[in-house]
């Protein structure tokens, strides 16, 4: 989301692919804890220091994630090949390495 000038419902809606009834539900969790804002006269929605703050933190997670995956990969790597097997075994976890901007 464009701090400054906000956006549309329906911007928001096209740029993250979710139906109205989806994005009514996630603007309403994001309202309600403080992380966006809707300014009635403009008819826009804009991000909070506070959603500002939880973007930085979940980009950071992510980092963290994906930095580990790659970790364990290499470790799984080790001895695989005398052993034929992995020595790691694999974990579910958030393993996107594109970046997710909250776009809004």
């Amino acid at each position: 989301m464009n701090s400054i000038s906000g956006n549309k419902k329906t911007h928001i809606m096209y740029g993250t692919g979710l139906n109205l009834r989806q994005l009514n539900l996630y603007l309403g969790e994001l309202m309600s804890h403080g992380a966006l804002e809707f300014r009635p006269p403009e008819r826009k929605y804009f991000i909070t220091p506070k959603g500002r703050a939880f973007v930085t933190a979940f980009d950071h997670y992510r980092e963290t994630v994906n930095s580990l995956d790659k970790q364990e990969t290499a470790l799984a790597q080790f001895f695989a090949a005398e052993m034929g097997r992995s020595l790691v075994a694999p974990r579910d976890r958030l393993r996107d390495t594109k970046s997710h901007t909250f776009d809004f």
